[in-house]
């Protein structure tokens, strides 16, 4: 993994967030109160008790029933639920207010969050921490997986806690606790122990099936030595997650921002950890083993690899924003900083500061842009198409912003605007967006005076037609029309053309039997082959106005000229363009009196753009001497018949020409090519390791265009239960020579270049483009292989091949051009 550096970041443009694109309508967003709350007289870190940024899940769904937990008007611990579907109640707030705990004090840390675990249907609440003891309480089982018949009210609950575990004593020092629901339906909590700048990172897990907690850990320790030029030495820190929680593949991911205990506080730097094993065992970026829990092992600031995008005191970076994980396994951060670094430690101050894309992909790599949008601290979701949503609040009112996996995320624009002044920052609901593509955001309204009563919305935003539109990299197959653009013909001895001007057909026949050579000619403007893909068939389409009792639809010629200079009218025998390349012929076609020709002029485009052209010339003759061979063919003057046309098939999805995979040890002679699977594999026994070849024609895309991307997809059957996890490279082969149906690994040509990395998954893509570019500018071949970074049986991948039976999974280039 590589750190991204500064000088990265000062290179990257800035992406400008548009509005939403012209005809595409923008969403609206429905407003629902909730309740009323207060506001802190003397407060502490903010004026208002609900909605703060740090606060991990304060508005959860389940069941297709919808929870929000908040500090209510009297200052009491609150539960609001609503039927989403809209049958009980017709979808009105069930208030559960608790008589037994209010806040006491005014700090704005002190936040409400909720969890609901899957396994037994438990709703967990935990409120009012900032270095405080645990306030902890959970309902009795199945009060969210069976809504209807669960009895709502304080009795539903247990009393309030001060331990997860009551042998083990009180839990102290407890901030900014947060539930995260497991794969396996069970639940962690995750908090902070000790104070900011001193404090570490904790997680607990929640058995569904007894209803116990246990394995409360430390993963992340504040310890180790750092120094920074403005900030100075600090030998303590805690971690500030942005979001910690699992992808739809069951991998735990964390990113966070060092808080530093210093002379003067400041965060610093992006860093990221993952876990496949449920929080027990931890990687970094580079997928290397750095903390074993299990074993007493611990993540701090000497840990390798942890730190993914270095940003000093100098750049403001601020605490607590937004994170997703995408379908792909790509990690995405949104974060606010600085856009030019301070001269002085700037903690907290907005002046001169942007949001920030990083997103780290397989490869290991982080990448960024910079938006030109600004508002409080973000939330970050994926929707559809690897969509990614950007959600905030401005200037008081809800912000939606959209970004296409399909446009690398360079398109950001604004997708909804709201229109009410909250004081709180974005808390949305993550489960209902990943159903339903409805973002649900949970505000208290701002207050004019300190003490007053404001309401509590919930603002949602039905997206899904927004998501839709998005662009992707879906092959296309189309199927273009061009018109003639002039057309004439010429008589052998004839100074000029024998016909009128304005004449009505084209007369074509071959010389013999005292009548001389008549040849036609037809002009085609090719630019709407552009961006449009590989040439699979374009026919030149020709209706016969009249023809000779003996002429056959072979008797007529087609051949690519040379000349597209030339005019209409007045053209000479001798100044007619001359034709280079084969002659086609074709078949004849019966349509009403005479028909149509149809011939086959796939390789006379392909060579025409190949060369660069924009036009193309046909000459038409006669093949067949003969006074009964004679056609005259309709001009585009013509009353009643189409003049010449072509029709061209293209599609920017190619497919292989062969594939296979070879195996290494005592298989090393054995050929697969055959094979309905490839499959890729890195075992650490050499008996068991695999590597995926295919073998694509790209001469097909020259001259069609300029190629923004190309894309090697492929879909998996099964892979092994941590392929999720496993990087799969793509690299170039110079050698084009293998066969599929002899290539073994004795006999498989060298891996090349590495162009891309993916995590296992049912669909797979890999960008190819430099290796297809050089097959372009050279002999039209492009061969791929594929190869796993990390060794282990559980992380065998499998692809359907070509000869899956399978078309729609069989693996393809997918051409991307650029914008014409």
């Amino acid at each position: 993994m590589r750190p991204s550096t500064l000088s990265l970041l000062l290179a990257v443009a800035a992406v400008h967030c548009a509005p939403s694109a012209p005809g595409q309508s923008s969403p609206t967003g429905d407003q629902i109160f909730v309740d009323q709350s207060f506001s802190f007289t003397a407060p502490s870190f903010g004026s208002l008790p609900n909605g703060a940024a740090h606060a991990h899940d304060t508005i959860v769904s389940h069941a297709g029933w919808q929870y929000v937990a908040y500090w209510d008007a009297q200052r009491r611990l609150a539960v609001a639920r609503r039927d989403l579907g809209g049958a009980v109640d017709a979808g009105a707030w069930q208030i559960l207010a608790f008589d037994d705990y209010a806040i006491p004090g005014e700090d704005a840390h002190n936040t409400v969050n909720v969890g609901i675990c899957p396994g037994d249907g438990t709703l967990h609440l935990a409120f009012d921490h900032h270095g405080d003891d645990l306030n902890y309480r959970r309902s009795v089982p199945g009060l969210a997986t069976d809504p209807v018949n669960a009895d709502w009210s304080a009795t539903g609950f247990g009393p309030i806690l001060d331990a997860l575990d009551p042998s083990l004593g009180t839990m102290t020092k407890v901030t900014y606790p947060r539930f995260v629901p497991t794969p396996t339906g069970d639940l962690h909590l995750v908090y902070r122990e000790f104070s900011s700048g001193d404090g570490r990172a904790r997680m607990a897990d929640y058995d569904s099936a007894t209803g116990t907690w246990s394995n409360d850990r430390v993963f992340i320790e504040r310890t180790g030595p750092h120094s920074d030029p403005l900030g100075g030495a600090s030998s303590s820190r805690n971690p500030y997650f942005n979001r910690i929680d699992y992808d739809d593949r069951g991998t735990l991911h964390a990113t966070w921002t060092w808080r530093e205990k210093a002379p003067i506080r400041y965060n610093r730097d992006i860093c990221y950890a993952y876990s496949e094993d449920g929080g027990v065992r931890w990687f970094n970026g580079a997928h290397q083993l750095v903390a074993d829990t299990g074993l007493g092992q611990v993540i701090d600031a000497a840990t390798p690899g942890i730190v993914g995008v270095e940003l000093g005191a100098e750049w403001g970076l601020m605490n607590d924003q937004g994170h997703v994980v995408d379908a792909r396994g790509n990690v995405h951060v949104v974060m606010y900083h600085k856009d030019t670094p301070a001269t002085v430690v700037s903690y907290g101050s907005v002046w001169n500061s942007h949001y920030r894309h990083y997103w780290l992909a397989a490869d290991g790599e982080w990448r960024t842009s910079a938006l030109t949008t600004m508002g409080n601290r973000p939330k970050l979701f994926t929707g559809p198409n690897g969509t990614l949503v950007l959600a905030y609040v401005a200037a008081g009112d809800m912000r939606v912003d959209v970004a296409s996996e399909g446009a690398d995320f360079l398109d950001w624009s604004t997708a909804y605007s709201g229109a009410t002044v909250y004081g709180s920052s974005f808390q949305g609901d993550l489960v209902r967006f990943v159903r339903e593509s409805v973002l649900d955001g949970f505000f208290q309204e701002r207050v004019l005076t300190l003490g007053d009563t404001s309401p509590l919305y919930v603002e949602s935003v039905d997206l899904s037609g927004v998501l839709a539109a998005r662009p992707s990299d879906e092959p296309v197959v189309s199927r273009t029309r061009i018109e003639t653009e002039r057309d004439t013909w010429v008589a052998e001895g004839s100074s000029v053309l024998t016909a009128a001007p304005d004449a009505t057909t084209l007369s074509v026949r071959a010389s013999g039997g005292g009548l001389g050579t008549q040849l036609a000619f037809v002009r085609f403007h090719l630019a709407e082959l552009q961006g449009r893909g590989a040439l699979e068939r374009v026919v030149l389409r020709l209706a016969l106005a009249d023809v000779g009792a003996e002429f056959g639809a072979a008797d007529l010629g087609v051949t690519r000229c040379a000349q597209d200079v030339w005019a209409e009218t007045g053209l000479a025998w001798d100044d007619r363009p001359l034709p280079v390349g084969p002659t086609f012929s074709g078949r004849r076609i019966v349509r009403g009196t005479a028909g149509l020709v149809e011939i086959d002029v796939t390789e006379a485009i392909a060579a025409e753009l190949a060369n660069g052209g924009e036009r193309i010339t046909f000459e038409l003759s006669g093949l067949v001497r003969g006074p009964g061979e004679h056609v005259h063919l309709a001009a585009r003057e013509h009353p009643t018949l189409p003049a010449a046309v072509l029709v061209a098939d293209q599609n920017t999805a190619l497919a292989p020409v062969a594939d296979t995979y070879v195996r290494s040890g005592v298989h090393a002679l054995t050929s697969y090519g055959d094979e309905p699977r490839l499959i890729v594999k890195s075992d650490g026994n050499a008996d068991f390791d695999r590597v995926a070849y295919l073998k694509f024609e790209v001469g097909a895309l020259r001259g069609t265009g300029a190629i923004e991307r190309v894309f090697l997809e492929a879909h998996s059957p099964v892979g092994g239960s941590l392929a999720r996890t496993t990087p799969y490279a793509a690299h170039a082969v110079q050698d084009d020579g293998w066969n599929e149906a002899t290539a073994t690994w004795a006999s498989a040509p060298a891996l090349g270049e590495r162009l891309d990395a993916h995590f296992g998954r049912d669909a797979l893509r890999w960008d190819v483009t430099a290796a297809v570019l050089d097959a372009l500018d050279g002999d039209g071949t492009v061969s791929i292989g594929l190869q796993s970074e990390r060794e282990e049986s559980t992380r065998i991948l499998h692809l359907y091949s070509r000869e899956s039976g399978d078309p729609d999974r069989a693996p393809r280039l997918v051409v991307r051009y650029a914008a014409r």
